[in-house]
């Protein structure tokens, strides 16, 4: 992945993608940070994790609770918005053009890890537990926003081939 150094040097990375990592990464801290609040307050409180408990398909607390929401003894909105404040700062480095070298490359793999790890989540939601979370699917869409920026990034990099 340093392959991106040659790619992008300081200063290069395209502004736009720059931007609109930013913005996902704020979004991404926002709904981490509220899953982080309910699922602590959940736990004082009877009567449901999200609004949208228990319709359908749809179980918030249902997903929340289970053996699949913890990573580490650590609830996954922890993880998640640690994640994403990371993401936050990571892309205002880069925003500020000073960017080290490294940067680039360190977000690429941290963003396409995410997105694989939410693959797996999306799985065990589905096939798993029988039910998803709304706020969970939000993570997922932000995570999938990542993973296309990288895929554009990438593409752009094997089309210039700056190593041959």
């Amino acid at each position: 992945m340093f392959f991106l150094q040659k790619c992008y040097r300081q200063g290069e990375v395209p502004e736009w993608f720059v931007r609109t990592g930013l913005v996902v990464g704020v979004l991404g801290l926002i709904d981490s940070a509220y899953l982080v609040v309910k699922h602590f307050a959940a736990s004082k409180v009877i009567g449901g994790f999200c609004p949208l408990h228990e319709v359908g398909f749809i179980d918030c607390d249902r997903v929340t609770s289970s053996v699949y929401s913890y990573l580490l003894g650590v609830p996954l909105a922890v993880w998640g918005a640690l994640f994403y404040f990371l993401v936050v700062l990571f892309f205002a480095i880069a925003l500020r053009k000073k960017d080290p070298p490294w940067l680039l490359s360190v977000i690429v793999v941290a963003t396409l890890a995410s997105f694989a790890f939410s693959l797996w989540l999306m799985y065990a939601q589905i096939f798993k537990i029988g039910a998803v979370c709304t706020l969970c699917l939000i993570s997922f869409g932000l995570s999938l926003v990542l993973f296309i920026l990288d895929a554009i990034l990438l593409i752009g990099c094997w089309k210039n081939k700056p190593w041959g």
